[in-house]
């Protein structure tokens, strides 16, 4: 089943992309589609719908949009088609280590605000120091910071969580994901990685750890500039949260 679902994935985006009408086609769009199509979640033709409206299919669940006007909503086809909006500034938003830097110089000097430094990278397989606690070249010293907390590699130019590991160190015993390895086993993991990001794993304490501990808990707030005015405000603010099957 994996095998057929891969080729799918694969050759079912180009199919669609080719076969169907201008106004449905995006390389990004498409094979996202597909990815969230659930049958038992909402019926083929409900999906249908979703499709010719550009939204994914949970946000038929998302919207209620069985009772709700769907043009009242903005879909993902639209928000896909508009990811270029920042034109040459967009780089900032999908590398991370760019990201960091940037946001670390706008607040700098800010009471009350801190990014989350990054302790290095990997690229190819070689191990990029960006912290004192880290030195390049060598994942002995990646290993040595398990010992006081577990450690989050993140693709550098990724999002929605794909490609997620979690190291720790538990009494001497080493485990990615939760699967244990030995010290070969792990230092050959880490230098068959290419475009990713090292950082300490955060704990969160209070409501958002108790709702759900396996993950970063965090606060989304979408801001707009009025254009009469010419002014930022915020649009909305939800807080997010993880589940049992987003997490590593």
């Amino acid at each position: 089943m994996s095998i057929i679902r891969r080729i799918a994935g694969k050759f079912l985006p180009i199919i669609i992309n080719h076969f169907s009408p201008a106004k449905y086609r995006d390389n990004v769009f498409v094979p996202e589609f597909l990815k969230a199509v659930n049958l038992k979640m909402i019926s083929l033709g409900k999906t249908i719908r979703c499709f010719e409206r550009g939204f994914l299919p949970f946000e038929h669940l998302w919207y209620d949009l069985e009772n709700n006007d769907y043009r009242n909503y903005i879909p993902a086809r639209v928000n896909y088609q508009h990811r270029f909006v920042n034109g040459s500034y967009g780089i900032i938003l999908g590398n991370k280590i760019l990201f960091e830097k940037f946001l670390g110089n706008i607040i700098s000097g800010i009471d009350g605000l801190h990014i989350v430094g990054s302790l290095g990278y990997i690229e190819k397989g070689k191990l990029y120091s960006l912290h004192r606690d880290l030195e390049t070249g060598n994942y002995s010293s990646l290993l040595s910071l398990l010992k006081a907390s577990d450690l989050i590699l993140k693709q550098v130019c990724g999002d929605g969580g794909e490609g997620l590991k979690c190291l720790s160190n538990r009494e001497g015993h080493l485990f990615i994901n939760n699967q244990g390895v030995d010290v070969e086993e792990m230092k050959s993991f880490l230098t068959g990685l290419d475009n990713y990001l090292i950082q300490r794993r955060l704990l969160q304490n209070g409501l958002a750890g108790e709702i759900n501990p396996g993950s970063v808990n965090t606060m989304r707030i979408g801001t707009m500039i009025d254009p009469d005015s010419g002014k930022p405000f915020m649009a909305y603010a939800v807080h997010r949260f993880g589940s049992p099957g987003s997490g590593f």
